[in-house]
């Protein structure tokens, strides 16, 4: 039995140390509310460099600085990296700073945490020059000798009676990149006998684990270097994003990203082709973070607690491997958007930064992204989460198949989790999330909102003369609201444009919290008998609708302004007030405030 912990052991750059000066992570600016910009995050380091450099696969001038990273949030250990030159040679790079201090940490709390191994992500820079040794820079600073550093010290702390997790390699093998690092990890890494114990072996036949990128196109996968591997002793276990024939670091909940306001089972999908026994991949985000609703978020710890009960309610449950990605990927994958409109997918809450043309992949801010080690933003939340599920997996192991039936209590997701003082098993009042309904009236222009799902079923019938205001970034199915991505391509100049120009649905639907948790929160009702906006309190004679609590300022959990609009009435009738979201009131509109910040 063993668990497992994707480790990022590609070089990050030490920038508190390397600058001599504060960091700014992603989360820093969204929670700035405009004060910071992204640009910000380069200016600091000096940097002048395009908005892609925001991603961690990008080469400029000429060599990859490590500087000019964008972070996620602010790790606890600070910004970290675990490069240092090998004996006789010149560096790449200056040494990385702490490097003994930060790989004790991370592998006694690994192991700690129930950590049996790690798995390094080296799915990236897998070619190697054997003609030029000058080319090498990528693959070795982010790579290769991360991979020895790691030995090294885990080694010396292994020697000195400090238990550490094993390590196991994941690369890739794609003959249209002509990825041959595979041969340096045999000949350098893999011959050495000082880390035997160190490496991930098959518990049935003693090979030694790798893990390879699991092509989608199967003719693309170097079948010749499969066999050069085997033939070396390894078990080569495919893995990669949502396939069918090996592990996967992305499993989402059905529908994908199911935002559990119900505490509703996750249902996502077993792995079906493994070589080492049963396996899981449980996460606490899925990947594209910056687009309503299209990845759920951390949801505090929610999401991963409702994969590890999909696991609880596993029969092979108990005796399986756990894939957790990923422990420390910090860095930011910014890529430019593919809209056509330049300023219309902007990431949450950064809708006027100059720079807003960009989708970040694998992490937004502390609150979405798959990181699992401790920050000061989580206060390590996720991570100790991640501990107790085990604890409540390894409890479930103890008692052994036959007592799973009794082990079960009552039913729902939660049923299979039943242990006193696990906060696997419990549910935070940060937890709990409600969803906001919009609805609009085309003959007047107003907008309803409704918490009610009775109610949204009548007003979504034809009748009703009410039409829902769907979510443009997704499709249907992926959350509780209606999906409609051809808006996001919308030209009818007859529709409700934003301050851009943009058709957005600002009137669109949202999520709140539904319970008081926090003094940095404000209730939000709608007021009057018609319900049309939002508001902090309503006037003594009118009837109110409570829809939850909002942000008094953002952060990555809740990004969105709220804005209470308003335009004056040409006949001198009541003026028509509305909300809009992610964007400024249409043109001609006054604001009368910003009620709060949402999802």
């Amino acid at each position: 039995y063993t668990t497992l912990g994707q480790f990022d052991a590609q070089m990050s750059a030490n920038v508190s140390k390397l600058i001599g000066a504060p960091a700014l992570s992603v989360e820093d600016v969204v929670r700035s509310g405009g004060t910071l910009q992204l640009a910000d995050i380069l200016e600091r380091y000096k940097l002048q460099v395009p908005p892609t450099a925001y991603g961690y696969n990008k080469t400029m001038f000429g060599v990859w600085p490590p500087e000019a990273q964008a972070y996620t949030s602010r790790p606890v250990l600070g910004y970290k990296c675990i490069y240092r030159t090998r004996r006789g040679e010149v560096g790449w790079i200056p040494d990385c700073s702490d490097i003994e201090s930060t790989l004790k940490t991370h592998a006694t709390e690994l192991y700690s945490a129930g950590v049996d191994f790690v798995v390094l992500d080296h799915t990236n820079y897998n070619v190697w020059d054997f003609e030029n040794a000058s080319n090498n820079m990528n693959p070795d600073v982010r790579q290769l000798r991360p991979f020895e550093v790691i030995l090294e010290e885990w080694a010396a702390l292994r020697s000195n009676g400090v238990n550490t997790p094993t390590i196991a390699v994941w690369t890739g093998l794609r003959k249209s990149r002509s990825e041959n690092i595979y041969k340096v990890y045999l000949e350098q890494v893999y011959n050495d006998s000082r880390y035997d114990d160190l490496f991930l072996k098959d518990p049935e036949t003693n090979k030694k684990v790798i893990f390879i990128v699991d092509s989608t196109n199967q003719s693309d996968v170097n079948s010749d270097a499969i066999r050069e591997l085997e033939a070396n002793g390894f078990l080569v276990q495919p893995a990669w994003q949502n396939v069918s024939s090996g592990w996967t670091y992305l499993s989402p909940c059905n529908p994908a990203t199911t935002l559990h306001p119900d505490l509703r089972s996750c249902h996502h999908n077993k792995t079906k082709h493994s070589l080492l026994g049963p396996e899981w991949t449980v996460s606490a985000d899925l990947a594209v973070n910056t687009i309503p609703f299209a990845s759920p978020g951390k949801l505090g710890a929610l999401h991963l607690k409702m994969q590890f009960y999909d696991v609880f309610a596993d029969a092979q449950g108990h005796e399986a491997n756990i894939f957790l990605p990923s422990f420390n990927e910090f860095q930011v994958g910014a890529h430019p958007s593919w809209h056509p409109q330049p300023n219309y997918l902007a990431p949450m809450g950064l809708e006027s930064d100059a720079h807003r043309n960009i989708i970040f992949i694998d992490g937004f801010g502390a609150h979405r992204s798959r990181t699992i080690e401790p920050t000061v933003d989580d206060h390590g939340r996720t991570f100790s989460t991640m501990a107790s599920c085990f604890r409540v997996q390894a409890l479930q192991r103890a008692l052994g198949p036959r007592a799973i039936a009794p082990f079960r209590n009552g039913s729902g997701p939660t049923a299979f989790c039943r242990a006193t003082g696990e906060s696997c098993c419990a549910r935070e009042q940060d937890e709990y999330m409600t969803s906001v309904w919009s609805f609009t009236r085309a003959d007047v222009g107003a907008t309803m909102l409704t918490v009610n799902r009775s109610e949204v079923e009548r007003l979504r019938k034809p009748a009703s003369g009410w039409v829902e205001q769907c979510n443009p970034y997704t499709v249907d199915g992926l959350s509780d609201f209606c999906g409609n991505y051809s808006l996001v391509f919308d030209t009818d100049p007859t529709n409700d444009r934003d301050f851009r120009g943009n058709y957005a649905t600002c009137r669109g639907p949202f999520m709140l919290f539904s319970r008081n948790h926090s003094a940095t929160l404000v209730p939000l009702y709608t007021c009057g008998d018609d319900r049309v906006v939002a508001a902090h309190s309503c006037g003594i004679d009118q009837t109110r609708e409570f829809l939850g609590y909002a942000g008094r300022t953002p952060n990555t959990w809740l990004p969105r302004r709220l804005r209470k609009c308003r335009r004056e009435s040409a006949r001198g009738g009541a003026d028509l007030v509305y909300h809009t979201l992610d964007a400024e009131c249409f043109q001609g509109d006054t604001e009368d405030s910003v009620l709060g910040y949402v999802v």
